[in-house]
């Protein structure tokens, strides 16, 4: 499948009488915007949007090699630095980076590399993880500026390994030197539906299912994968892909074992994070269990945001996901806000907040107007 130029450089509307966040995603289609076979292009041949730069890490000690890409704004008043899930593509969140870049939030991405089958790869990640936020020398860190304040953010698997690295006291004195405040997105704490924590017959079955014949096999070609994809589609799971390969069966167990560590050693041992840290709690997520990253966030005595979306809010529900960030940030900024361009951000957070209180009116007098509460449910969240 080739690529339209639109789903490369997704252009703002010219139309300035739009709110800001209608002009980058009047006609967004998460579904269609991020199918597999357009995912896959893209990595494969590497395409960038428009403004973004690519400079990669290698580890040497274990020769993995993890692809970064930064998009900076034109005047910055924050930096965020993205760690994304398994197997996940930059390329799916380039509608949100360019809307990110136009109300003045610099952003920085990191991929974790595809080990195809190969399992063992969690110690390498963890140590990844680590380097791509605390270590300013790297390669795409090196526009970074000083003075700009700087958000830590992780999805899925990366939200892990942001975990078991604070479980390090050195670790979380870095993060809380270096970052005002952290977001942890549908981090994966236990397999969904089958937590040690609150399923424990099913996580039992789960080790069951497993066989020499199948481990090796990419979840999708085992029977419990087949059945688990049919099962997404029946719950009404929207399909957003923002991984270019489904992983094999054994690392799913290889991540099952390195949560349950960390959940034990939370439950062991007090334990605090080092910044600020909101967690997204997606209930409807059919990848991490919701509940797990609840009692997480209670044990470390984080915020909680729940939203009703799947694995990937900030795919499927952006503008709320984005509302309930800037909010963040101007929470843990504090008087410095007001030394910083931070207008555009008020702007979109204005229009946003509005637009959501009209849906809620229209909701409400629903019941008297025909047709009125199907029209706030038309428009976006």
């Amino acid at each position: 499948m080739s690529i339209h130029p639109t789903h490369l450089h997704p252009l703002s509307s010219q139309d300035n009488s739009l709110p800001l966040f209608e002009r980058y995603f009047q006609d967004y289609d998460a579904v269609k915007e991020n199918t597999r076979d357009i995912l896959c292009e893209a990595w494969q041949k590497n395409i960038l949007p428009e403004g973004w730069i690519r400079k990669d890490f290698t580890d040497h000690d274990n020769g993995m090699t993890f692809p970064c890409y930064r998009a900076d704004a034109g005047e910055p008043w924050l930096e965020i630095r993205f760690a994304l899930g398994l197997n996940a593509t930059a390329f799916a969140y380039r509608r949100a980076v360019s809307f990110m870049n136009s109300i003045g939030i610099s952003v920085v991405m990191m991929e974790l590399p595809n080990t195809g089958l190969k399992t063992e790869f969690m110690p390498a990640y963890v140590k990844g993880n680590h380097r791509f936020y605390n270590d300013d020398s790297l390669p795409i860190h090196q526009t970074s500026k000083p003075r700009i304040p700087r958000l830590q953010m992780d999805h899925s698997t990366n939200g892990l390994c942001t975990g078991l690295n604070e479980l390090q006291e050195s670790k979380r004195l870095e993060n809380s030197r270096k970052f005002i405040g952290a977001i942890s997105m549908a981090s994966f704490f236990a397999l969904a539906g089958a937590s040690k924590l609150f399923h424990p017959r099913r996580r039992q079955a789960f080790n069951r299912m497993s066989h020499p014949d199948t481990i090796h096999l990419r979840t999708e070609e085992t029977r419990i994968g087949r059945y688990y994809s049919s099962l997404l589609k029946v719950l009404g799971e929207p399909q957003v892909f923002s991984s270019t390969k489904n992983p094999p069966y054994a690392a799913i167990f290889e991540l099952v074992a390195y949560a349950e560590y960390y959940v034990d050693a939370l439950l062991n041992k007090d334990q605090s994070s080092g910044v600020k840290r909101l967690y997204i709690v997606p209930k409807n997520d059919t990848v991490a269990c919701p509940k797990t990253l609840k009692k997480v966030a209670d044990l470390l005595g984080g915020e909680t945001f729940k939203m009703k979306n799947y694995h990937n809010p900030l795919l499927e529900s952006p503008e709320k996901l984005m509302r309930r960030l800037v909010q963040f940030a101007f929470e843990q900024l504090g008087d410095v806000i007001h030394d910083l361009p931070t207008q555009r951000a008020e702007q979109f957070l204005e229009e946003s907040l509005a637009a959501k209180a009209e849906r809620k009116w229209l909701k409400t007098i629903g019941v008297l107007i025909p047709g009125a509460s199907k029209q706030a449910k038309m428009q976006p969240s």
